[in-house]
């Protein structure tokens, strides 16, 4: 689960600690819906499926704003690293609907073209600006991938996967990218001078990981910024929640926040809340303290953490399938660590791979956790290996040899 998970979950009770102490929304929305219905709506009218991605896709291209994050470092790219396998129902990894060779194209070229056209810190020219919605457009695809199962159904799979970059790139309708570009000059016109103060893009806390993961959009100069693209003239009370949760997981105030914002990114206004006020209205306790408060949540999101590791885990079947696919020649040699090619007697607990005691670490259950998990700080084995399966048996196997890349 992640930290919207648990708010859209009623059984939660992460999600019903933070609404039981959030609840006076209502006072928050009487002073802003009328702040929104005032201003002019960027509406273009489409189906109402099209205005999620264009909002994951603006998340993307305000940030460029700001700067340059590296392609490897972004959400999307972890989840197009998805693409290239799928896990069956019986556990097993199988090829998936994307190739590898073609998700590091797409990335290269981004790379390179952000390297080209220098996109911090000011307007770019029109069809430079359209380019780069198109790739921001893709990348909250990718990004839809890591945090749903909901793409299965989605762009980058109907009515068929893509094949090429270009075919990626041309996924998003014109009035699409006429739309972001609109959104994007807003932006920029009316909070330009945002651009030249501190900032952290996709900012994540000290709890984060309690409540499986928690990434806000942006904090500006002490001020958590979340971007919403809602075509309604009010506000959700489920994004002051967010904002609420996001703030009691940052258990010691590493963040050092001081004010929380949405930005109505379709009526162009930044809405802002000094912390007292925000804490104030929001819970309908003038006396409240943030620090207690915050105590109080990190001993239940600890307590429910602990609970879930717990309750009997789902072992990737990894190493398992490996023998059964007959990837090594089990009558011949034993199969060796994935990392060193030596032989081992132990398997990572997260991924399953086989792997050696030098090859890997124990955590704090004393299981063992092969390097790749530890370098990419994977919960749930997943992500990419780096091996090379130089004593794959590709001869024998009945999976492909691009396949035993993961």
């Amino acid at each position: 689960m992640s930290l919207t998970s648990h708010l859209r979950d009623p059984q939660s009770p992460i999600g019903q600690f933070i609404r039981q102490h959030g609840s006076q929304t209502a006072r928050i929305a009487r002073v802003t819906n009328p702040q929104l219905r005032s201003a002019e709506t960027i509406n273009p009218g489409f189906e109402p499926w099209v205005y999620s991605h264009l909002g994951t896709a603006l998340d993307y291209r305000i940030r460029y704003f700001f700067a340059v994050t590296p392609s490897q470092q972004l959400i999307a790219y972890t989840g197009a690293s998805l693409l290239p396998v799928q896990i069956s129902d019986s556990g097993y990894p199988m090829e998936g609907p994307y190739s590898l060779d073609l998700i590091e194209a797409f990335f290269t070229r981004l790379d390179a073209f952000l390297e080209t056209i220098q996109p911090v810190g000011r307007q770019l020219e029109a069809e430079v600006e359209r380019m780069l919605a198109r790739y921001c457009f893709v990348l909250g695809l990718f990004e839809e991938v890591y945090r749903s199962g909901r793409y299965m159904d989605g762009l980058l799979m109907v009515p068929a996967p893509k094949e090429s970059v270009d075919e990626l790139l041309a996924i998003a309708d014109d009035s699409w990218i006429d739309d972001l570009c609109a959104l994007s000059r807003v932006f920029y016109e009316r909070y330009h001078h945002l651009l030249s103060l501190p900032f952290t893009l996709n900012p994540t806390f000290t709890g984060s990981l309690d409540v499986g993961g928690a990434d806000a959009d942006l904090i500006v100069d002490g001020c958590l910024i979340e971007i919403k693209s809602s075509i309604r003239a009010r506000i959700d009370a489920a994004w002051l929640h967010q904002l609420l949760g996001y703030l009691l997981l940052d258990y010691e105030d590493q963040q050092h926040l001081r004010s929380v914002a949405i930005y109505m990114a379709r009526h162009g206004l930044l809405l802002t809340w000094p912390l007292g006020d925000f804490l104030r209205s929001l819970t309908g306790n003038n006396q409240i303290s943030l620090s207690q408060l915050r105590q109080e949540f990190q001993a239940l999101c600890q307590q429910q953490s602990r609970r879930k590791r717990k309750e009997p885990k789902r072992i990737a079947t990894y190493a398992r399938w490996l023998e059964e696919n007959q990837c090594f020649d089990l009558s011949t040699v034993p199969i060796p660590c994935y990392r060193c090619g030596e032989g081992t007697i132990i398997s990572c607990s997260l991924c399953g791979v086989y792997v050696c005691n030098d090859c890997s670490e124990p955590d704090e259950n004393d299981d063992s956790i092969c390097f790749d998990c530890v370098a990419q700080k994977c919960k749930q084995g997943v992500h990419y290996h780096n091996t090379p399966w130089k004593y794959a048996d590709t001869e024998n196997s009945r999976i492909t040899p691009s396949l035993l890349r993961i």
